[in-house]
């Protein structure tokens, strides 16, 4: 049965209420909007850029595109939040959510919170919010964790990309109710952190770091990350994945 409909409606409902949270932290915040009609179907970014959010994208896309396996023309839903944030002390937040529907409805997703300053408590949080989200639903967290790392981790440095306390899953059929909670609690826990360390003192070095952790992750997704190197070969902008993906700033080596 097709959830399309109902994937649509979670996607906008989680839209919504992330970029109202935004904006009630940082009033100063202004909304960008982009959409490209690419060959397989529309996307959308809205990035909304302030003074606490340095630059947090929430995209949207509506694809229909060949299934890698059998070649099928198959519809894809994808939802993603992406938040790089002036303060070091706060974590970069990234979540992916997609929905798939061949021969059955397929949900696949990631999040994590990736700290430039090691902050153990909020680390913990974010680990227990995920460990209660698998436990609810009966997922093994600790292959839901080991499924993130393999996903982040750099084939070249070995290096964890991500923060290392996150989950990625891959369920067919009956699983929308974990993708939903999944989505609304990622936004609760990061929303939490964002708001408990965005006025904290940091120190340049601390700011320098922050930096650098960009530059690796640039370094990853263009050169690395299959969604962005597939989206590329089969003709998607190069521009409607960094629109969102990339920071505004980053350093590259000392």
């Amino acid at each position: 049965m097709s959830l399309i409909k109902e994937v649509d409606v979670f996607y906008e409902q989680l839209k919504n209420k992330s970029l109202s949270a935004f904006k009630e932290i940082d009033k100063a915040g202004k909304i960008i909007e982009r959409k490209w009609n690419t060959p397989f179907g529309l996307m959308e970014v809205r990035l909304f850029l302030g003074d606490v959010f340095e630059k947090a994208g929430v995209s949207y896309s509506s694809l229909r595109i060949k299934h890698p396996k059998t070649g099928v023309e198959v519809d894809v839903r994808v939802f993603e939040i992406l938040a790089y944030m002036s303060n070091p002390k706060v974590p970069t937040c990234a979540i992916s959510l997609r929905y798939r529907l061949d021969d059955s409805d397929k949900f696949m997703g990631c999040c994590d919170i990736s700290p430039s300053v090691m902050i153990e408590d909020d680390q913990k949080y974010f680990e227990d919010k995920m460990k209660e989200l698998a436990k609810k639903y009966g997922k093994d967290f600790g292959k839901l964790r080991e499924r993130s790392l393999e996903l982040f981790t750099s084939k070249y440095t070995g290096q964890k990309i991500l923060g290392g306390r996150g989950i990625a899953f891959d369920l067919i059929g009956e699983g929308f109710e974990f993708f939903k909670e999944c989505g609304e609690t990622f936004l609760e826990v990061s929303l939490t952190i964002i708001k408990k360390r965005k006025n904290e003192p940091y120190t340049d070095a601390e700011k320098d770091k922050q930096l650098h952790d960009r530059g690796k992750w640039v370094e990853f997704n263009l050169m690395e990350d299959k969604g962005f190197i597939l989206g590329v070969q089969a003709g998607v902008p190069p521009e409607a994945m960094n629109f969102q993906t990339l920071p505004p700033i980053a350093k590259f080596y000392p």
